[in-house]
């Protein structure tokens, strides 16, 4: 086996991914302080489960990761590899037990604080790990790997710790580390006999428990087998005394059911006869009813006869009378006439009334017939009724007597289980008392449990709320880095191009030779130079290739105060290195540009450029030297070089401009091309000469941007000073969350293992309560079933004494309701025979009224006929006369055939008014007896 690779990324210093191959054999590694030789050693054995984080020179194990520098952010994640070469011996085994010719160990530490071990990229344990490399001289201790001052440690070590090196030599630390093992498993499984020990003997203390419990349900058993035979003889007992008592009551009933049967046919043959007997009875009113109706009308019939005597006799002599004095008889009949009318009326008024008064007495007669007709209906039912309910009360009080035996029995069955009841109740009390102090010890313990769990559970957010914080953390002060260099590095190539631009502007780079030359010798020989056009004039970035391209080289152009000082030195211009140009300020009055303007017409008549209007153009335009910063003292120079020049987009719209615009104007495009006032055009790229304008508009701009750049380094180089603080803060609130934590886990356990002896008691409880609960809940539906038949029997009991109550009660109605229509009958019997007579009494009144008016028209007729006749003759008095007296004698004969009738008749009714007499008499003596056999009929029942 040898080490064949160590990979590292992001360990320590390590921060890119780097491997270190072990082509050769190795003996040590060497090299200058800060180097990073100790950062190897010290992932060899970090990879191989070194848990001190002092061994590996730092004070967290968090610090083993890269934890940035100014260029480089800090990294999430440190890991370390080792591949071992573990090729196969001559017996075809292997030194590492992991069949594969290369083998990869290795450790990773996330920021969040969690690690992971892996062999050969599988997740495993570091318990593995040790055990795979055991007897190899691998290991965080062991002699293969010896770091800075471990040899002086191996010379100055005693006899013991130098043991334990040649013990790893020899390979006898793998046995050693296999015989402590086997001792902690020894001592576990000490700890579980003992454990074991302790259960059984719980249970032989249940088992005793279990003993006398089957104890007292085989004594119950015994004792219910002798109950239910107990309860079986007194029930034969019960049932032949019974069965006796019911043959006894059936006889009886036979015998009663016999002498009822009797008294029942006495009884209906005399209801029978009875019925017959008020047929008769209403037969015979009937017919004396016919008899008084006929009599009446005989009576009437005769008066009528002799009335119509005295009407002849009368006629006879109003005859005699009338032959002598017709005159007087005349006015007299006439008169008669008129009050015969009147009366006439006055009869047939009162005829209406009786008409009307016969015709209410013959319905009140018929109303009366039926409600009698009614009465006997009425009457029959209510017997039959009264024998129904005599009947039922029998049963009821059969029915009552049995509930009450039925009563008796529940209550003795009752007061035995009451007894075994409480016996079970006080067991049960008993252990639910020692049930609710163990759930009382439990949940005093479980809330501790819980507080304990729910303080874990807030510190371990807290925890991670500061993990995540102190992550966050890190990636802001990471990005807070990494803004932090490349403002830095941004600010290093501003101050490089600011150190080469403000060379190339103290050399005056590009500036020709004979420039230079003036500018040199400007205090000595040119005082009258101010300087060259590009030193007073300031234009923005962008605007700067417009302006060069625009001043085309004029921006070396020298400025002088006078054109006669610029000429009165020959000599000196003779001697400069090259050509120069002066633009004299006292020459520029009136001056309108420094570019040609050709000596024509406008074109088209267009208006001079001071009066032009631009905006009549679609292309947009700035004026040139609205693009320079100046001095007001320098307004002319500006005015002479840029005064003309329009800054346009692009070629074509400086083509457009120049043949539609005013005259003498210059365009400039935004990429440098010109077109001249006289059409000449200028193109292409923009020479080195020509960026004097440029260059210090971009030294502007860097000093500006260098000012900027400076307030940002300061601003977050103290955003990572606060972060880094910040930083150690939330890692020190960690730390101290995660002691907690593990002194609350330790409180924890030992608040379980409590709770584990408390369930194994309350599960001791909990077995032997639901058998109390069985047996109780046996007893309690018992007493349950027993009360509910208890209280059905009572209801039923109490409804029945109420139904025979109500029974008996109804009996008495029903008595009292039949002596009623007796008595009613009776009643409607004799106001049937008064409305009778009243009727006759009616009809005869109406007769007499129907004579009267028959007798009031006839004599209207005969007053009227013996007027006419009065008028016509008296002739007709004589046979009038003769007419007369025949009609009396024919009223006379009729008298006494009338006068035979109404006395045969008076004889008839006094006959049938015996016999109706008779009748009442007979139907009050059997009613009489049927009232007497329905007394022994209930008497019977």
């Amino acid at each position: 086996m040898r080490l064949k690779k160590l990979i590292l990324h992001g360990f320590k210093s390590f921060a890119d991914r780097t491997e270190f191959v072990f082509d050769t054999p190795i003996t040590g590694i060497v090299g200058p302080n800060g180097c990073g030789k100790s950062n190897v050693v010290d992932g060899f054995k970090w990879v191989l489960g070194e848990q001190s984080a002092k061994s590996l020179r730092g004070d967290a194990m968090m610090d083993v990761i890269f934890n940035g520098s100014a260029n480089r952010k800090p990294a999430g994640m440190a890991e370390v590899v080792l591949v071992f070469e573990n090729p196969k011996r001559p017996d075809g085994s292997r030194l590492l037990n992991v069949d594969s010719d290369e083998v990869y160990v290795g450790r990773r530490l996330f920021r969040d604080g969690t690690s992971e071990y892996q062999l050969n990229n599988q997740t495993c344990r570091l318990k593995d790990i040790r055990e795979l490399f055991l007897d190899t001289g691998v290991g965080v201790d062991a002699y293969s790997v010896i770091e800075q001052g471990r040899v002086t440690a191996m010379l100055e070590a005693d006899p013991e710790q130098r043991r334990l090196i040649f013990e790893e030599a020899a390979g006898i630390s793998k046995y050693k580390v296999k015989k402590k093992e086997a001792q902690r498993k020894l001592e576990r499984v000490e700890q579980n006999l003992l454990r074991l020990n302790d259960i059984v003997q719980e249970v032989e203390k249940r088992l005793r428990s279990v003993k006398a419990q089957a104890g007292r349900a085989r004594t119950y058993q015994e004792y219910s087998a002798r109950l239910n035979e107990l309860r079986l003889s007194h029930s034969l007992h019960e049932y032949h005394t019974l069965r006796v008592q019911a043959d006894e009551l059936e006889r009886n009933r036979d015998d009663a059911q016999f002498r009822l049967d009797d008294v029942n046919a006495d009884l209906q043959r005399s209801r029978d006869e009875l019925a017959a007997r008020n047929e008769q009875l209403q037969a015979t009113a009937q017919a004396r009813q016919q008899v008084e109706y006929e009599l009446v009308q005989a009576a009437a019939q005769l008066q009528s006869a002799r009335q119509r005597q005295q009407y002849a006799q009368q006629q006879l002599r109003q005859i005699c009378e009338q032959a002598d004095a017709f005159s007087a008889d005349r006015a007299a009949a006439e008169q008669k006439l008129s009050q015969t009318v009147a009366a006439l009326q006055a009869q047939r008024a009162i005829l209406g009334q009786l008409s009307e008064q016969v015709e209410s007495r013959r319905r009140q007669i018929d109303a009366r017939q039926q409600a009698f007709r009614d009465g006997q209906l009425q009457l029959n039912e209510l017997n039959q009724q009264l024998d129904q309910a005599k009947t039922q009360v029998l049963d009821l009080m059969r029915q009552s007597a049995a509930a009450g035996s039925r009563l008796s029995s529940i209550q003795i069955e009752l007061k035995n289980i009451a007894a075994h009841q409480s016996r079970l109740e006080q067991r049960r009390q008993q252990v639910l008392t020692e049930t609710r102090s163990l759930q009382s010890h439990r949940q005093q313990l479980q809330a501790g449990l819980g507080q304990l769990i729910a303080s874990i559970q807030t510190q371990q957010e807290s925890m991670n709320q500061t993990r995540n914080e102190s992550a966050a953390l890190d990636r802001q002060i990471a990005q807070l880095a990494e803004q932090l260099g490349a403002a830095k590095e941004h600010r290093s190539g501003l101050l490089s191009r600011q150190k080469l631009l403000a060379d190339l502007e103290a050399r005056r780079e590009g500036v020709s030779e004979g420039v230079k030359s003036v500018l040199r010798q400007r205090g000595d020989r040119f005082p009258f130079v101010r300087g060259i056009v590009a030193d007073v004039l300031r234009v923005d970035v962008e605007h700067a290739q417009v302006i060069e391209a625009a001043l085309n080289g004029h921006d070396q152009t020298l400025i002088a105060d006078s054109q006669h000082a610029a000429t009165s030195a020959p000599e000196a211009l003779a001697e400069l290195g090259g050509r120069v140009s002066f633009l004299c300020v006292d020459r520029l009055d009136g001056a309108t540009g420094a570019w040609p303007v050709p000596h024509m017409h406008d074109r088209g008549g267009h208006e001079t450029a001071d009066a032009y209007d631009w905006n009549i153009h679609p292309h947009r335009i700035r004026f040139a030297a609205d693009l320079v910063r100046f001095e007001p003292v320098d307004r002319k120079i500006v005015d002479h070089l840029l005064g003309r020049t329009v800054v346009v987009q692009d070629l074509a719209a400086a083509r457009e401009l120049h043949q539609a615009g005013p005259r003498g104007y210059r365009y400039v495009t935004h990429a440098g091309e010109v077109i001249e006032a006289d059409g000449t055009v200028r193109a292409g790229p923009l020479t080195a000469a020509m960026g004097l304008l440029s260059r210090r508009s971009e030294l502007e701009a860097i000093r500006s941007q260098i000012a900027d750049v400076d307030a940002r380094i300061e601003s977050l180089t103290q955003q990572l000073t606060d972060g880094n603080a910040q930083a150690q803060r939330l890692e020190q609130q960690v730390n101290a969350l995660r002691n907690a934590i593990y002194q609350a886990n330790t409180e924890k356990v030992e608040l379980t293992s409590q709770i584990a002896q408390t369930d194994d008691r309350l599960a001791a409880l909990d077995r032997e309560l639901p058998l109390l609960d069985r047996e109780l809940s046996a007893l309690v539906d018992q007493v349950n079933r027993l009360q509910a038949e208890q209280t059905g029997l009572e209801q039923q009991k109490q409804s029945l004494e109420s139904q025979q109550a109500q029974h008996q009660q109804h009996i008495e109605q029903m008595s009292q309701r039949q002596q009623q229509l007796a008595e009613e009958l009776r009643a409607w019997g004799e106001e049937l025979t008064s409305c009778r007579v009243a009727l006759g009494q009616v009809q005869e009144k109406q007769l007499a009224a129907e004579q009267a008016v028959q007798r009031q028209a006839m004599q209207q007729a005969e007053l009227t006929q013996q007027i006419e006749r009065i008028d016509k003759s008296v002739e007709h008095l004589v046979s009038r006369r003769s007419a007369v007296e025949q009609e009396l004698a024919l009223a006379r004969h009729a008298e006494e055939a009338l006068a035979q009738r109404q006395q045969e008749l008076s004889q008839r009714l006094e006959l049938l008014s015996r016999q109706l007499a008779e009748a009442q008499q007979a139907v009050a003596d059997l009613s009489h007896v049927v009232e007497q056999i329905q007394q022994r009929h209930a008497q019977i029942e």
